[in-house]
């Protein structure tokens, strides 16, 4: 019988960059949420067509959907000021222009494990 286990360099994975999304879960229900995630990831790529950004594109992809409220995205928004990284948030012109979802910078696994930390995936 064969098995399957996939070979992972450590080395390889430390390096993958990873793109992590707030969502205002708290005003949208699911099936929006999605979608919200979608537009400020758009228009993250749009604005900050950097390295990092290329690499995350066409090599690494993975993607992390997370809710939050409108005060925890205020805060980590400041966060990412505060250490010159770009984030893009998006404004849904059908709810009043309201932030409904933000696009960090893709970042590496460990970045994003301490960053990110006590935040629900999206569900």
């Amino acid at each position: 019988m064969l098995s399957y286990e996939p070979m992972v360099d450590l080395e390889v994975y430390k390096k993958q960059l990873k793109m992590y999304v707030l969502v205002r879960r708290d005003i949208l229900p699911l099936v929006h949420a999605g979608v919200q995630a979608g537009h400020a990831i758009a228009e993250f790529v749009f604005y900050h067509p950097n390295e990092n950004t290329r690499k995350w594109v066409t090599e690494d992809k993975t993607l992390i959907v997370l809710e939050a409220t409108e005060e925890q995205i205020k805060k980590q928004m400041d966060l990412f000021a505060d250490r010159n990284m770009n984030y893009q948030p998006f404004w849904e012109p059908d709810m009043s222009h309201t932030m409904t979802a933000v696009a960090f910078q893709p970042i590496s696994n460990e970045l994003g494990s301490e960053l990110f930390a006590g935040f629900k995936l999206l569900r």
